[in-house]
């Protein structure tokens, strides 16, 4: 892809992104923010640019790594089948970040399967392409270590997160976390732009779909979140926010 970074990509700092002095940011690093343009362009420079569609698979559970995927626009959903053969949300990646690096680089079957949520577009760039461009630039594997070990401590929060607390507990930092990285400021508060379904939000919280109902009847009843069809948004981020610190243990 002979585009410029600056070309390739929409501003991933739009209207439609959290800025930096809004308490909403949290700092959360998406690969190619960490990347200087130069680097990026050439990153960049190396993909082939693909459209996928809504619930279209990318990519497969125990496939090759013989490609790492970058997200120029779109959302998709990394999920896996747990032993028992049921489906498990792992999360959501949006534009400007990396997926199946770690396979690539390691020559491991990928260990998830990647399904497009929202359309977008992504940059297809081949394993041996990218090892040796991440190999000559030692700012691409920083990035990959700063956005992995923020993965890593997300996933140690949500660990304790489904040990100590309780169902409302876990919906309601979700739907925090969501707005946190995903919320875009509406008159009525702040719409979650993953459009997720009741199923979806019930993996992602490990609860039935009619535990998370209730829940979500509780925090519309309470003014805190407004919803709709595959349509979510937090009426009030800081009163949410105090409501979770408010909450004893569970």
């Amino acid at each position: 892809m002979s585009q410029a970074y600056s070309r390739a990509w929409p501003d991933l700092c739009s209207d439609e992104c959290v800025d930096a002095g809004d308490p909403r940011n949290d700092g959360t690093p998406t690969f190619i923010r960490q990347l200087p343009p130069a680097v990026a362009d050439a990153v960049a420079s190396l993909g082939r640019e693909q459209a996928f569609s809504a619930q279209e698979i990318v990519s497969h559970q125990g496939s090759p790594p013989d490609s790492v995927f970058l997200l120029v626009s779109g959302v998709v959903k990394v999920t896996a089948l747990s032993p028992s053969g049921r489906e498990v949300i792992l999360g959501f990646r949006a534009a400007g970040e990396l997926l199946g690096e770690y396979s690539a680089l390691h020559g491991l079957p990928r260990s998830g399967n990647v399904v497009g949520h929202e359309a977008g577009t992504l940059l297809r760039i081949s394993a041996q392409r990218f090892r040796r461009c991440a190999f000559t630039h030692p700012e691409i594997l920083a990035a990959m270590l700063a956005v992995s070990g923020h993965r890593l401590h997300q996933s140690d929060i949500h660990r304790v997160s489904y040990a100590a607390h309780d169902v409302p507990y876990r919906t309601a930092a979700t739907l925090l976390d969501w707005a946190t990285r995903y919320g875009v400021d509406t008159r009525d508060g702040v719409r979650i732009r993953l459009r997720v379904s009741r199923r979806e939000l019930s993996q992602v919280v490990a609860a039935s779909e009619k535990s998370v109902d209730d829940v979500l009847t509780m925090l519309r009843r309470s003014g805190l979140v407004t919803t709709g069809r595959r349509l979510l948004v937090v009426s009030d981020i800081d009163r949410l926010r105090h409501w979770l610190e408010e909450r004893p243990d569970q």
